[in-house]
């Protein structure tokens, strides 16, 4: 497959992704929030809050798309070589992490604050706690290889792969 057809597959993804994340942050978390909140109104305060959070969280998920998108434009036009996919590397990195911070406060906060949700709620800040690791350790590996791949010092194990 050629590099074009690969960034028009990773485009036609990513607008997938992004419709799917602002339906999910428009309509789904508030109708899902305001079901819970009806049929548990012991715990109704907490929707408001778990609802921002969660828009954080794919706020901050819709940020990593873009920067998905603008890094894959770069590399399609060769502009990879001339740094310009710095800022929105470092964008994908931040997102990341900051949508795993946030579901790590969502979590950490129905468990150890409001006192609800029980081993999921664990599970949840875990897996959160985790994927936030991993996803800055992944990102700053592939921006230390793409640095490398500019200067010609890529990593043997590695097959860059060539925008033409």
């Amino acid at each position: 497959m050629e590099p074009k057809q690969q960034v028009l597959m990773l485009r036609i993804v990513v607008a997938f992704l992004a419709a799917l994340a602002v339906v999910t942050q428009v309509i789904i978390v508030p109708a899902v929030a305001s079901s819970y909140a009806a049929r548990y109104p012991e715990v109704a305060e907490l929707a408001p809050l778990y609802v921002v959070l969660l828009v954080g969280v794919l706020a901050a998920c819709e940020m990593g798309l873009l920067a998905t998108w603008m890094i894959a434009n770069g590399a399609l036009r060769g502009q990879i070589a001339a740094g310009s996919y710095k800022p929105w590397s470092v964008i994908l990195l931040v997102a990341g992490v900051v949508a795993g911070v946030l579901l790590m406060v969502l979590f950490g906060h129905a468990m150890f604050i409001a006192l609800v949700g029980g081993p999921p709620m664990l599970f949840g800040f875990i897996a959160s706690a985790v994927f936030s690791s991993l996803w800055f350790l992944g990102c700053r590996q592939i921006i230390a290889y793409m640095q490398d791949e500019i200067q010609g010092v890529a990593m043997p194990y590695l097959e860059p792969v060539n925008a033409q």
